[in-house]
């Protein structure tokens, strides 16, 4: 079995990534924009019956679609539900017997948990070429780690242990503590709120865009992308918002690169939200200008 993998913003390595680089990278895209969570895809290619990995499971969500030939999935189910790359607990042995055992034909799709143990392999007497989409997870550890970093803004969450300390005085601190996380715990927007910080803090996949030296000339072919799917806009009577990783990004009535009457500039970013005012609606940063040949 012979695998390329990459991430799809960039050239590839082997067979179909960077031939196929733009139609993954919009599969990837798409799947970002409506699941709002990092997506990474592989390309498998197999051209024998032989197993490239045997019966294994993955530590995160997959979606397969299958691009050519056919491959054979066979599921055997879980030992240890939602089981995660750092855990404290093995999955144990796998199951001997599969629950599900199918074959995969160009256009269709797949949707395996992490968890569930599997075993692929190209016995049908063809080719096989598919394509996994990773899904990352977010996990209560991960709304935990963002909440700790939240919490920073108090000095007492930022104050040494008193490891040291006779027993009553730990457990005022402690106490102290268990307070200040219920306290935001019990904020009912407080997962909305993580999904918009980590959707801010999605990374772009960036396209090649060569920069214009005295500005950006008007041409109908010109667009305009955010290089992020799960950038957050926000659109309200007179303005548009966007959530981003960093930066900046406003508007003025110079002569624009999309024909919309706004040229885009660049400035630091106090905040993780950058207001773009005027009456029109369009979406702004993270932007990449390319042509429309």
């Amino acid at each position: 079995m012979g695998r390329w993998s990459g991430h799809v913003s960039g050239p590839g390595t082997g067979l179909g990534v960077t031939r196929r680089g733009s139609s993954l990278a919009r599969l990837c895209e798409a799947l970002e924009r409506d699941l709002r969570t990092r997506v990474q895809a592989n390309l498998y290619a197999s051209w024998t019956n032989t197993e490239g990995f045997g019966v294994h499971w993955d530590d995160h969500d997959t979606v397969v679609v299958q691009l050519d030939g056919a491959k054979r999935w066979r599921i055997y189910g879980t030992t240890r539900p939602f089981p995660l790359y750092r855990d404290i607990e093995d999955p144990g042995e796998a199951p001997t017997e599969p629950v599900a055992d199918l074959v995969l034909w160009p256009g269709e799709i797949l949707y395996v948990p992490r968890g569930v143990w599997h075993a692929v392999s190209a016995d049908q007497g063809t080719r096989s070429l598919h394509v996994t989409c990773g899904l990352r997870t977010h996990t209560a550890t991960d709304l935990m780690a963002w909440v700790s970093e939240q919490l920073l803004t108090h000095e007492d969450w930022r104050r040494d242990l008193p490891l040291l300390a006779a027993p009553d005085v730990q457990a005022d601190a402690v106490d102290g503590m268990r307070k200040r996380l219920a306290e935001l715990l019990d904020d009912p927007t407080l997962l909305a709120r993580y999904r918009a910080a980590m959707d801010g803090q999605a990374v772009g996949r960036m396209v090649p865009s060569l920069p214009y030296i005295d500005g950006v000339p008007v041409d109908s072919g010109l667009r305009v992308r955010l290089t992020t799917a799960r950038a957050v806009l926000g659109v309200g009577e007179d303005a548009v918002t966007a959530v981003l990783r960093t930066g900046r990004a406003s508007s003025n009535p110079a002569p624009s690169p999309c024909g919309r009457g706004r040229r885009l500039r660049r400035g630091p970013l106090p905040s993780r939200q950058s207001r773009v005012s005027g009456p029109e609606r369009w979406p702004v940063p993270f932007c990449s200008s390319t042509s429309g040949r």
